[in-house]
């Protein structure tokens, strides 16, 4: 590798580095599963706890950054992953060892039902559209856009405020995210009752 910058991050009291070398290389250790860069040739510069006035600018010839592989194994094992990431199995696995006590139950809960109830969204969709299709014929295109601009509005929006009560945990999670799809079922319903019978606006 030429022309190496490096930032580090603030961590563990550690003061953030900028790090700029003119040459290196990726050395992998795998009997310990390390993985860092050795550089050559640059400077480190980083702030003192006396303020941001105190810049500090050490030169080296050679120098060993440690590239963090563990944090991001972590990551993809699943260990620091939040439940938009997981599947519906390894929330349901996470769930079980989250003490009752502990709010993110409620997160948790509702992400898992999200997975399940948006895919469902489209049968909730066509329950409602495919009756307002035929009641709607006067309207033309303009009025049947409208009403699909507005249905994918109120449904996002019930979703919406469905998440955040089930977050807080003031609905049941379930609740939370298929009222959405409830609310267009509930809607839909009597509308292809109405087309049936062939009422119309």
């Amino acid at each position: 590798l030429s022309d190496i910058t490096v930032i580090k991050l603030n961590k563990d009291k550690e003061p953030l580095q900028w790090i700029q070398a003119d040459h290196g290389r990726l050395v992998s250790d795998k009997a310990n599963l390390r993985i860092y860069m050795v550089l050559n040739d640059g400077t480190v510069q980083f702030l003192g706890q006396e303020g941001p006035d105190r810049l500090t600018t050490l030169f080296f010839k050679s120098s060993t950054v440690d590239l963090d592989m563990g944090g991001t194994l972590k990551q993809v094992q699943g260990e620091d992953r939040q439940p938009q990431e997981m599947t519906i199995r390894e929330i349901s696995r996470s769930l079980q060892t989250i003490p009752v006590s502990d709010h993110r139950r409620f997160h948790f809960a509702v992400e898992m039902h999200k997975k399940i109830a948006i895919p469902f969204a489209c049968l909730s969709f066509l329950i409602i559209g495919f009756p307002l299709g035929i009641m709607v014929r006067k309207g033309g295109r303009m009025v049947s856009f409208v009403f699909a601009i507005g249905l994918i509005f109120t449904y996002y929006l019930v979703l919406s405020a469905g998440q955040t009560y089930g977050d807080d945990g003031k609905i049941s999670p379930w609740l939370s995210m298929w009222l959405a799809n409830l609310s267009l079922t509930g809607i839909g319903l009597p509308l292809t009752w109405a087309a049936l019978n062939e009422k119309r606006f």
